[in-house]
């Protein structure tokens, strides 16, 4: 008998599902086991509470760990709060801003982690922590904790000055990410039929304020975007036209890293046609673009503020000592002086190691590294054994450089070009949570290559800086009419 293909796909599929079915009867019957149990001890005995506060990179990592010591442990009820119901993968969210993924693929829901788990979920905005009553105080009602591991994250810290605040655009958020790119896009959309070469000039300028790693990240695949997908879609715009400043307030990019990172971005920088100012500190943001102290001005129409982070403020209703960013100081088993139980870690979190004078600063690795320790910590607190101390070595540090080409430190090696490429985009893939996250990803990354950036905007949902008042396009003179486009 002749076997044909579509027959062993058929059988393969039924296979699969045969499979996939008995996985999740015994998975029902496991969990229903396990909610038995959890019930028997509620009525002998309330489980230990550990209530996880933020679900970025130092939750989920928190959560994890939490997940391998007790998950379906009925001797302890886990509880995950964050206001937004998914996981970002933020390192990439750059690329949101500048087409090179989509948003989607970013976001992996908080409810799966904590189905995963056998934890649960609450989507609410924690607004204060009252560690006294030992609750937090949510705009869902208050939660009470046994434990408590705030991981809040950070927002973006403009240094007090509210006229940044108010005309810059920030990247923090899917949000975020999606208006900077309406912004770009609508930027040369305008540019396109604008016939005063002042305002046209302002339209493609694009000013990134910030040389750490999002900043020149985000300016260097700006310039990816302009010259390799933009400027062949808008032929009216001549490639000498737009213009990218790249402004940092130190000597150097990358400040803190290996003076050799700060080195080869600065070079591949320049190379891809980006303005460094370094050592320029900005004076002030408008509607029209920026100034600095020197009294010289920029016309642009799009300032992205990338210069720093800083704790989001329900840190603030935590006591203890917090510094300039409004990190608090914790001990070196991450929980607060003075209120055991309570274990702060991420940009929420000011961790000095022994033998250091300055906290570790607020990066990913570190914040994923403190949230298995403070999750084996909040486990170890309940039981009533010794809390370990947090320790952290730097394997290294990773940027993105534009299409092809990155720096990787790694123990003190920096590899440049595609083989720091091929290892910045190799980490990337390894975090991103979920299967079907990494394979788009994958799948976008080699659309960008071998194709085009995505160059839609959607202005009808998320509306640029640009189509407000100041810089809605004047309409062409009789004297002077409107080019074609």
């Amino acid at each position: 008998m002749r076997i044909r293909l579509s027959d062993v796909i058929t059988g393969a599929l039924f296979a699969a599902g045969g499979v996939a079915l008995v996985a999740e009867v015994r998975n029902f019957q496991r969990d229903a086991r396990r909610q038995e149990l959890l019930a028997e001890s509620v009525r002998g005995e309330r489980p230990h509470r550990i209530v996880v506060v933020g679900c970025g990179f130092g939750g989920l990592a928190a959560i994890n760990r939490l997940g391998d010591l007790v998950g379906g442990d009925p001797r302890f009820d886990v509880l995950i709060v964050d206001q937004h119901n998914y996981h970002l993968f933020y390192p990439l969210l750059y690329q949101v801003a500048t087409g090179g993924v989509e948003p989607g693929v970013l976001a992996y829901p908080a409810r799966v982690i904590a189905r995963e788990h056998h934890f649960r979920f609450l989507e609410a905005a924690v607004q204060a922590v009252d560690v006294l009553a030992r609750r937090i105080v949510t705009d869902a009602g208050p939660v009470e904790y046994d434990s408590l591991i705030l991981a809040p994250g950070s927002t973006v810290n403009f240094f007090g000055m509210r006229d940044a605040e108010e005309n810059a655009m920030t990247l923090k958020s899917l949000a975020d990410g999606i208006d900077l790119r309406n912004q770009i896009v609508e930027c040369f959309e305008q540019a396109a039929r604008e016939t005063d070469p002042g305002r046209r000039k302002a339209l493609l300028t694009f000013t990134v304020v910030g040389g750490g790693a999002t900043g020149v990240e985000l300016a260097s695949s700006i310039s990816d975007m302009i010259y390799g997908t933009l400027l062949k879609n808008y032929p009216m715009i001549d490639p000498s036209e737009p213009r990218l400043l790249l402004i940092e307030a130190q000597g150097r990019l990358l400040s803190g890293w290996n003076p050799e990172m700060s080195d080869v971005a600065a070079r591949h920088l320049r190379d891809d046609g980006i303005e460094l100012r370094l050592n320029t500190a900005v004076a002030h943001v408008g509607p029209d673009g920026l100034s600095f102290g020197s009294g010289e001005a920029i016309a642009c129409a799009t300032v992205v503020w990338s210069a720093g982070v800083r704790a989001e403020s329900l840190v603030g209703t935590v006591p203890g000592e917090t510094g300039r960013d409004g990190r608090v100081r914790v001990k070196e088993t991450l929980d607060l002086p003075d209120y055991p139980g309570v274990f702060v870690i991420g940009d929420a979190a000011a961790v000095r190691l022994p033998n250091e004078t300055r906290p570790l600063p607020p990066t990913a690795a570190i914040a994923l590294a403190e949230g298995a320790q403070a999750g084996e910590n909040a486990v170890r607190h309940l039981l009533n054994r010794p809390l370990r101390p947090f320790r952290y070595t730097s394997k290294g540090d990773l940027v993105s450089l534009g299409r092809g080409a990155a720096a990787a430190d790694v123990f003190g090696r920096v590899f440049d070009g595609p083989v720091g490429w091929v290892l910045r985009r190799a980490v990337y893939l390894v975090n991103l949570v979920g299967f079907r996250n990494r394979l788009f990803v994958t799948l976008d990354w080699a659309f960008v290559t071998f194709h085009q950036r995505v160059i839609a905007s959607f202005g009808a949902y998320h509306k640029p800086k640009i189509l407000t008042r100041e810089f809605a396009p004047q309409a062409p003179s009789e004297q002077e009419p409107r080019k074609a486009a």
